[in-house]
């Protein structure tokens, strides 16, 4: 997983990485 991946679940803990 890419650090920006982790911010993003980080701020956003949501299945948002299924949309990217």
């Amino acid at each position: 997983m890419k650090q920006k991946d982790l911010q993003i679940k980080a701020l956003m803990p949501r299945p948002i990485h299924k949309l990217l």
